[in-house]
Formats: structure tokens, C-alpha cells, sequence
């Protein structure tokens, strides 16, 4: 999950892929190829693998709805396919030295879909409305430090923040930064999940709950020279083979995921192929620390060497997966190389030993209720029995499962959980703070092992209070080894992604974070 699927649990997507840098490091994946000239025009209907929860960018918290929404919003900053900061809607941007200034130029020129200017007073509207915790709004957190939104001029705004923020440009290229029409906040208030107005290069057209979303070009979007399509339609199709048959059929014409275990035979047949691309979503089972077995660094490390990551890999994911060597994916930045943990049976009985378990112990591991968990689950079992450790599975449906989960911690039940997590700011903040922090115990982040170091919690504290790359890299390289050591989690791999498409399909990607990127698509013929 990324903060942004966690509630909807398609961060267990095992086998059908997420986000990171895998064996494609550097790439920024595989797109189809093949002859034909590009044609103006057409409709792109892509299957996913649910429905969208919301069209709210501010109120989101899966990718799916993300990759929906990203038709018809744009943020201030963007991501290229390498998840590197670019211009959007803001051309430059200054951080002040103690990173609590942050300056944006605005392109001139954009209008949204219901004709409202974009500017400087839009800005102020959007983050002044996503900031405001009485909205209730999902991705408060993440703009909850700005302090003060200042417009200067038309085409110029400063964010002003609470405390120093080192990576408030990174949340900017978050998806939930998407800027909505002020209009349509106005005229619409808590329903605009249902009249989502952008500036992006296609508006909204309709939403069948459970059906389909459609989208339609928008003939005034200020770059629309780029934009082939005339229009895309998102059906949600929840079964694998059905989206699998949908697409062989041309019915769809793109599908996300795609099983890995569908990989080969998709390469193979005449009229489809397979986009490859990396990922920074990491698969992790999370121990509580605070009661017993896991109390005990050394039991968190044994788990660790009892899971052989490299079999996961290839009975779980089919190859398409790399065991994790940090907490947080290569693509990320502040990412640092640290380890991998050997699969070691005798070492992890020796440390059970030591920790006073020479029998070892059972514990019961939660998990959704997905084809993908279980059988990760059931995987990880096996392995663990051949080191005397006996894990029982108890499987919910997800908002069962988050609810429990994120309950605070003189109440949670939990002992072990099975999910994961995808930084969509791309930034190592948001790849280790929400997960590690002491700040981020449940209910208020996603720290569901309850970890807290207090070193650790110094140094991502530090890392964010200044703007200087070298600085943030250093400090994030240092958390990264002390948690590795001290093993909350067992660190399991980083899914590679895998989208079926139709050969005829070109100019589309799925970002390392696990949203999809299709303005730019266009069929050759």
C-alpha cells in the first residue's frame, strides 16, 4: 500500500506487481512495441482490478483511484517515469535554507474544465482546503504542516510551513496534490468526489458506480498538441481471468495488474504483450514489538532468516520481485543499499536459542483475505515451521482488517501482519517516517509494529529539517541500517509491475509507485 492502498489492501497484489526498482533499476519499464503509425483519436478502455473509492484527490487513499483521477488533475509538481521532480503546473520552485519557505512559479495560461483561471488564489484555495482537518479529508497529513499560503501576484505562491519540512516538495508531487477547480469546491463542497473538475488533459464525463468511469479530451488543455485519445473508460473487472479474456478479446485493451503467472503465455499469443516496468512498493510482514515473542530483537532477526526471500520470488511473484535490501525501494530517494538476510535456518534456531525459545513458539499472523496474501501466507508458514516456528494465518476481509490493525496500542491484538507499502512522493520520508516513527503508531500513521527507536527517531526528525540533498541522504542512510538491524519487519521483496496491453497500444506506463499514466497513449495501425 502506499499510504495511498492501504485501506484497500492492493498493496497484496503479490502476484500482480507494484512499484520500486527491480531487475529494471534505472528504466523506467518496457513499453510495447512494434510498426504502425501513431492515429488521432479512439477510446482507451483499461480493466482494473476494482472499483475507485472516490474522485477526490484530497480524499484518496488507494492507487487505483489515483490512476483515475490523474486523467483529469494536475499537481504543481509531477513525476517523470523515473520519479524525479518536473514542472507541472508550477515551472520552478525555491526551497529557503531552513526548508520551512517553499516559492513556486505557475504556468500561465491553464484554464480548468469549467473555464475557472488557474492561478495563484486556486493554489491557496486547494491547500487551504486539503490542510483543514475539520474537512476530514484523507491526505490532511500530508499538507498538514502548511502554516500560511501566501499568494504572490498571479503566478506566484509561497507555502509557508509550521516546522522545517525537507521533502514538502516531494508531498507536492503526491497525487493526492492534484488542484481542483475552486469553482467546483464552491459549488459542490463534499460531493465533489462526484463533479471532479481539473485542468488536466481529459474532464469527466461519467461515474457507473461499478460499471465503468469515462473520460473525454479536453479541447482547451494547455498542452494538448500531446494528447492522442479521445477519450478513456475505466471498468473495474475484479476477476483475473476475466480481464485476462477481456483483453485477448480487444474488449480491453489495457489491464492492471496482470498476474505474473499470465507473464509468459501473454508474450506469447499474437495481438497482446506485456508492459514491464519497476517498482518501489516493498512486501513486508510487520512484528509487534511490544509483546512477546517479538519484544526480542533477537526473535525479529531469527524470523528474518528463517523466510528464504529468493523462494518467494520465485514460487509467489514467478521471478518478478526482488528481496528487499532496505526498508525502503532503490528508486526512492535517500534509498541506501544495507542488506538482504540470508536464508539461514540454523542461524535462526540459534538466535531462538539465545532469546530463550530453544522449541521455538507460535504466533498467529493477520492478512487479507485475497487469493495473492494467502498464499504468500502459506508460503512464509512452510518456512517458518522448518525453524520449530509455528504461524498460524487469520485472514479478514480489508476494512476488517484495517480497522484491527489500526487500533492504538493499548488495545491492538495484533502479533504479525502481512502487508506493504508503496511511497508515492517518492521521497524516503514517506517510506520510513509513516512506518517507523514513534509519531506514526496507530491510529494516527501506519507504524503497525509499533516500533520505536529512539536514534531512528532523531535522525528521519533531522532529515527533514533541511532542504540539503547530501544532508538528508547521510541521515536517511543511517536509519535505514539501524532498522534493518533491529528487524520490525521481515523484509520480503519489492514487486516488479506488470500491465497485459494490446500490441497496438503505445505511450502508457505505470509509475514506480503503482498509478498509471495513460494521457500520452495512442493506438498505431
Amino acid at each position: 500500500m502506499d499510504e495511498n492502498s492501504f485501506s484497500r489492501r492492493q498493496f497484496l497484489w503479490f502476484s500482480a506487481g507494484a512499484t520500486g526498482v527491480v531487475a529494471l533499476a534505472g528504466c523506467g519499464g518496457k513499453s510495447p512495441q512494434g510498426g504502425g503509425k501513431p492515429k488521432k483519436g479512439g477510446t482507451l478502455t483499461i480493466g482494473q482490478a476494482d472499483n475507485p473509492t472516490t474522485l477526490d484527490p484530497q480524499d484518496t487513499n488507494d492507487n487505483l483511484s489515483f490512476s483515475i483521477e490523474k486523467t483529469m488533475f494536475e499537481r504543481l509538481i509531477d513525476f517523470d517515469q523515473h520519479m524525479k521532480l518536473v514542472p507541472s503546473l508550477a515551472t520552478a520552485w525555491h526551497a529557503s535554507a531552513d526548508a520551512k519557505e517553499f516559492t513556486l512559479d505557475l504556468r500561465h495560461g491553464v484554464t480548468f474544465h469549467d473555464g475557472a483561471p488557474f492561478d495563484a488564489e486556486a493554489v491557496k484555495t486547494n491547500f487551504d482546503r486539503v490542510r483543514d482537518k475539520k474537512n476530514g479529508l484523507k491526505r490532511w497529513s500530508l499538507y498538514s504542516n502548511i502554516a500560511e499560503i501566501v499568494p504572490d501576484g498571479k503566478y506566484r505562491v509561497r507555502f509557508r510551513l509550521s516546522e522545517p519540512f525537507g521533502a514538502f516538495l516531494a508531498n507536492l508531487a503526491h497525487p493526492a496534490g492534484g488542484i481542483i477547480s475552486p469553482k467546483a469546491i464552491k459549488e459542490n463542497g463534499k460531493d465533489l468526489s462526484h463533479h471532479p473538475v481539473g485542468t488536466g488533459p481529459f474532464s469527466f464525463v461519467e461515474w457507473k458506480l461499478g460499471e465503468q468511469v469515462k473520460v473525454k479530451r479536453f479541447p482547451k488543455y494547455w498542452d494538448a498538441g500531446k494528447i492522442r485519445l479521445d477519450a478513456i473508460t475505466f471498468k473495474p473487472v475484479p476477476e483475473a481471468q476475466s480481464r485476462l479474456d477481456g483483453l485477448r478479446t480487444k474488449e480491453l485493451q489495457l489491464i492492471y495488474p496482470l498476474p505474473p503467472v499470465d507473464y509468459k503465455a501473454m508474450k506469447k499469443a499474437s495481438g497482446t504483450t506485456v508492459w514491464e516496468g519497476p517498482s518501489i512498493f516493498v512486501n513486508r510482514l510487520s512484528m509487534n514489538v511490544l509483546h512477546k515473542p517479538f519484544d526480542d530483537k533477537r526473535v525479529r532477526q531469527a524470523m528474518n532468516y528463517a523466510v528464504d526471500k529468493k523462494a518467494l520470488v520465485a514460487v509467489v511473484a514467478y521471478g518478478h520481485a526482488k528481496p528487499m535490501d532496505s526498508p525502503i525501494a532503490p528508486n526512492v530517494f535517500g534509498y541506501s543499499h544495507v542488506m538482504t538476510y540470508p536464508h539461514d535456518v540454523a542461524k535462526a534456531k540459534s538466535l531462538l536459542k539465545e532469546a530463550g525459545y530453544p522449541n521455538g513458539f507460535s504466533f498467529t499472523l493477520w492478512t487479507s483475505n485475497t487469493t495473492e496474501a494467502r498464499n504468500l501466507a502459506e508460503a512464509i508458514q512452510q518456512q517458518l515451521a522448518q525453524a520449530s516456528i509455528k504461524m498460524k494465518i487469520q485472514t479478514f476481509e480489508g476494512p476488517t482488517l484495517d480497522n484491527l490493525l489500526f487500533q492504538p496500542a493499548s488495545q491492538n491484538k495484533e502479533q504479525a501482519s502481512l502487508d506493504g507499502w508503496s511511497p508515492s512522493t517518492g521521497d524516503a520520508d514517506w517510506g520510513l517516517r509513516p512506518l517507523l516513527s514513534k509519531e506514526a503508531w496507530p491510529p494516527t500513521l501506519y507504524n503497525t509494529s509499533f516500533y520505536d527507536n529512539p536514534t531512528v527517531n532523531k535522525k528521519i526528525d533531522a532529515a527533514l529539517a533541511t532542504a540539503d540533498k547530501a544532508e538528508r541522504q547521510k541521515l536517511y542512510a543511517e536509519v535505514q541500517k539501524i532498522v534493518m538491524d533491529d528487524a520490525p519487519w521481515v523484509f520480503l521483496y519489492i514487486s516488479d509491475q506488470l500491465a497485459g496491453t494490446t500490441s497496438d497500444l503505445h505511450g502508457i506506463y505505470v509509475l514506480p509507485d503503482q498509478t498509471l499514466v495513460v494521457k500520452n497513449g495512442y493506438f498505431t495501425g
